[in-house]
């Protein structure tokens, strides 16, 4: 049976500033289909799908649309159905759900005024097409970020999407969320609407996806069903090498506890009577579903949020932290959960981002800018950050990339006490594996402590010594050794056993 060909490119390149990043890509895009794209941060994926949403114009190759040559630009591309949902939302917080899915696209009556009546009730039908319970008559700035993501896609199907381009749409997610999200694209399947769908979650991508195309350096390096690869095939074709060992051996942490937390709660209840201690060398992995209070107790344990009641002790002696600043200063650093709003500063060039938590390191009563660039060289070499040099803007890396530079600026203090939440968030495969390792250097070099925050389960078994499993913030147990599986930490976290 001959598929309907929605979109075709042969042949396409793209230069940036005489360097290529796209390299003669031939990808077809048939009626219907779920196609996962991956690749490494900086493999073109970006760029491919600005070209087919119009918004780049190639150097070389050809686009057909329907079967026809077509030169394409973001308005011919809305007019054909190819929409494009980028991973930033472009959802205006302070209008309605309505005034949302048809800004720019509105409605009007045969006067010529907008027709209110007529675009609610085609907003509630498409809202309950796919199933949704959200009014359109609700502020967009009181939905949650599942939430949004829907809106946006309704939005694009509002517009006769044919093709519809997904950037990373899990990443601020919660298990259950996606879940709803994967009906939601699956249903646009069945309706006969192509989905491209990019992620950096291989797992994800191999649910939902029926084809796969792994984009490397600029080039098409596989393009095939879905279930023909494994994830570890799948990380291998995205690096070009054999990735023989993710996660780095685990260290073997020293008997000296050097951070204990008794009865510890937060004032607004996010975080109830939690106790553990921390101990020198070790990587102690925090686990537990949305809403479990892992982000809420390390917040609390910083001094970003106050405490209410409990004791800290830092290398044996009691401590009152009521900010980031005096948490600093004892030698204990958190790396946040949400990279892009609280640990670069996008407008900041990279080396100013780095020294930018110790910069009475850097001045003799006025601020010493070739010392902020010997240490930029000094972390770019060390944690291999890939940049132009010291003056590009840190927004203008890859996430990977970003992580390693809020890593800089961390291990810049001087502190031995690190927390990290969510460090590989948003990263690619190779970014990981060199994440895992820049920790477990750090604890080899400098007898850091790590205390890891981590919604994957792979991660945080790979790289903990032990773990701490959150639920409705309280402790729900403490998992080490041949306990460390899986299955354990699922239990604790949901409240469920087998025999539940």
């Amino acid at each position: 049976m001959n598929e309907e060909v929605i979109l075709e490119t042969r042949g396409v390149s793209m230069e940036f500033s005489g360097v290529r990043v796209l390299h003669s890509v031939d990808v077809k895009f048939t009626r219907g289909k779920i196609y996962g794209i991956v690749g490494e941060n900086g493999a073109g994926k970006s760029t491919l799908m600005k070209i087919v949403s119009g918004f780049l114009q190639p150097v070389e190759g050809e686009i057909f649309v329907y079967g026809k040559k077509t030169t394409l630009n973001p308005l011919k591309a809305k007019e054909l159905g190819i929409i494009l949902i980028p991973q930033e939302l472009n959802l205006v917080d302070t209008l309605r759900v309505y005034e949302n899915i048809f800004l720019g696209n509105e409605m009007k009556s045969r006067f010529l005024f907008l027709d209110k009546k007529k675009m609610i009730e085609e907003s509630k039908r498409l809202v309950k097409r796919f199933g949704l319970n959200i009014s359109p008559l609700q502020f967009v700035y009181r939905l949650s970020p599942a939430q949004k993501q829907l809106i946006e896609i309704v939005k694009a199907v509002s517009k006769s999407a044919r093709l519809l381009i997904m950037d990373e749409p899990t990443s601020a997610l919660s298990e259950r969320e996606v879940k709803n999200l994967f009906n939601l694209i699956r249903r646009m399947k069945e309706e006969g609407i192509t989905v491209i769908f990019i992620s950096h979650r291989l797992k994800e991508v191999k649910e939902i996806a029926d084809e796969i195309i792994v984009l490397r350096d600029g080039r098409k390096v596989y393009e095939g069903r879905a279930s023909g690869l494994t994830e570890k095939e799948i990380a291998q074709l995205m690096i070009g090498r054999h990735l023989s060992e993710m996660y780095p051996e685990k260290s073997i942490p020293k008997g000296e506890i050097v951070l204990k937390v008794e009865n510890f709660f937060s004032a607004d209840g996010s975080v109830k009577n939690v106790s553990f201690d921390l101990r020198k060398g070790e990587i102690l992995g925090f686990y537990g579903l949305v809403g479990s209070g892992r982000t809420e107790l390390m917040e609390t344990l910083v001094g970003i949020r106050r405490k209410s009641a409990g004791r800290v002790t830092l290398h044996g002696a009691e401590v009152n932290i009521t900010s980031p600043d005096e948490a600093k200063k004892l030698g204990i650093v958190y790396l946040p959960e949400d990279r892009k709003t609280a640990g670069i500063v996008p407008i900041l060039e990279v080396y100013k981002n780095i020294t930018l938590m110790n910069l009475e390191k850097y001045s003799r009563f006025l601020l010493k800018k070739d010392l902020e660039i010997e240490a930029f060289r000094r972390y770019k070499e060390k944690f291999s950050i890939v940049s132009r040099g010291p003056y590009q803007l840190v927004k203008t890396l890859s996430g990977g990339n970003q992580q390693k530079v809020v890593i800089s600026k961390l291990v810049d203090t001087g502190a031995r006490i690190f927390i990290f939440d969510e460090p590989t968030r948003g990263v690619d495969v190779n970014a990981k594996h060199q994440i895992y390792h820049i920790i477990r250097n750090l604890i080899d070099e400098f007898d850091a402590t790590f205390i890891v925050v981590s919604s994957e389960l792979p991660e945080i078994i790979g790289i903990s010594n032990r773990v701490v499993v959150m639920r409705n913030g309280e402790v729900a147990g403490i998992v080490e050794g041949e306990g460390l599986n899986e299955k354990n930490l699922i239990y604790l976290a949901t409240g469920v056993s087998e025999e539940g």
